[in-house]
């Protein structure tokens, strides 16, 4: 079945519901139609049995009425019967059974009449009702007996009527519901006709919705969702190639140059050395932007998952904060950190400070002289929130959706911006790979502020040293 098309699955599928549906109702037709004429004949045979047993010279005389009895429902009611004392011996039977051996009566009959159906030796199919009689001259047991012919002739006539009506209303059936399966999967073929059209270069196009609500508007909608997503997944790569591309032609130019002058200058050492520092520091942001690229890639691949081991924050942050306190102190620029709650999370602890890197190099980078820039650890529910402050230019609001993509500067012809425009990136890519989410909210002007959740399980003793240890550094500072 699975290598069969969707219109004949529909059609074997609604043909054969149809043909349980046609047998059940044929079943149930002639279920109700024999039990209709058994139970008429019951009441006539149950009507003799009452007439018989109403006579009031049977106590007196039983066995003298019995075979009267028995010759009137032989002779004008055609219903032969027998009756047998409880001995064995058999009172009176009809003429048409003599010429049988003698039927042996139901095992345990009672007074009340009871049914079955029986065939004779002949062949004759026959309904027969079975019941004791007290008399004065002890119990007999009668029985009378109703012939079925005309009843399965009718029965007959009914099975081979749904013998030939079913298959052929099952013929129909099929061609009928082959015939709805084809119109209700054409709109389907003309989908996968419109969809086949889209390509790489085409996925402007979309499909027409003609109806939004039913299931095929759906899935109309839900493929037009799907190819707005590829657009802008292609776009991304195209652009993301783009500017790695320019990122890594630019440095790659510049040493190229440098080094030709520096071949032109070899016979003016101070000339030649100032070219190869020139080299040197190209090289540098060469492989970090290659580092960064690598890093996001193996991120986009999935290749660096989350650690397991419990790393706390606060060190963490802390050795960071001191790390970059050299380039801060170099802007005459002030850090100040305060670790409210510190948290353990699973993660890798290089990863976990490369937030904290490309974080706090942003926010020096955008600080101006005599700036400052605040840090502060803290917990918010079962998350960690990290939050880095400064008091730079700030970012204008249409540049704020945007500062997380890869590549992307404000302001492009600062010195600020000499900076590849992966910082960002990266520190959100790690961050949602550890489960989190990071948001940045900035007035032009008055600064930025970056805050990271981490949402894993926070230790439950608050590690005070480390706040202790913070605030030592910076009045030492």
């Amino acid at each position: 079945m699975n290598h069969v098309g969707i219109r004949w699955q529909m059609m074997v599928w609604n043909t054969a519901a149809f043909a349980v549906v046609l047998v059940a109702f044929g079943t149930l037709v002639y279920s109700l139609l024999r039990q209709t004429h058994y139970e008429q004949i019951d009441r006539v045979l149950t009507s003799r049995f009452r007439e018989l047993v109403a006579d009031d010279r049977l106590f007196a005389s039983p066995e003298e009425r019995f075979q009267f009895w028995v010759r009137k429902f032989g002779k004008h009611v055609e219903i032969p019967g027998i009756v047998r004392h409880h001995d064995g011996r058999t009172i009176a039977q009809a003429e048409q059974l003599q010429q049988f051996p003698p039927l042996d009566a139901p095992s345990s009959p009672t007074p009340q009449p009871r049914f079955d159906s029986l065939i004779l030796p002949n062949g004759d199919h026959m309904r027969r009702l079975t019941a004791v009689v007290p008399t004065s001259g002890g119990d007999y047991t009668l029985m009378l007996l109703s012939e079925l012919e005309h009843i399965d002739e009718e029965l007959g006539l009914v099975i081979n009527t749904l013998l030939i009506t079913i298959p052929a209303t099952l013929f129909v059936a099929a061609a009928l519901a082959y015939f709805l399966a084809y119109k209700a999967l054409a709109p389907v073929e003309q989908l996968r006709l419109q969809t086949d059209e889209i390509s790489a270069e085409r996925l402007d196009q979309r499909l027409p919705v003609h109806n939004p609500s039913d299931e095929l508007g759906l899935l109309a909608q839900t493929i037009n969702s799907m190819i707005q997503r590829l657009e802008r997944s292609f776009d991304e790569v195209r652009r993301f190639t783009a500017d790695a591309s320019h990122e890594l032609r630019t440095p790659i130019a510049v040493i190229r140059s440098e080094a030709e002058l520096g071949v032109d200058a070899s016979h003016d050492p101070s000339a030649a050395r100032q070219r190869f520092e020139s080299i040197l520091e190209e090289c540098s942001r060469l492989a970090s932007v290659t580092s960064q690229l690598l890093t996001l890639s193996r991120e986009d691949a999935g290749v660096i998952l989350p650690g397991h081991r419990l790393v706390p924050v606060a060190p963490v942050l802390l050795d960071a904060i001191e790390s970059f306190r050299p380039l801060a102190s170099a802007k005459r620029q002030e850090i100040t950190a305060e670790v409210i709650h510190d948290a353990e999370i699973p993660a890798d602890p290089d990863r976990l400070r490369q937030i904290f890197h490309n974080l706090l190099d942003n926010a020096i980078k955008y600080t101006p002289v005599d700036g400052r820039i605040r840090v502060t650890l803290r917990r918010e529910n079962s998350d960690a929130v990290i939050a880095v402050e400064d008091n730079g230019p700030g970012i204008p609001p249409e540049h704020l959706p945007r500062v997380f993509d890869r590549f992307y500067r404000v302001d492009k012809s600062s010195d600020a911006g000499d900076g590849a425009g992966l910082g960002l990136s990266i520190v959100q890519s790690i961050v949602m790979s550890l489960g989190g989410h990071v948001e940045v909210e900035s007035n032009v002007g008055e600064g930025s502020l970056f805050r990271v959740w981490l949402p894993q399980p926070l230790s439950p003793s608050i590690i005070d040293r480390n706040a202790s240890r913070l605030n030592t550094r910076d009045e030492a500072d």
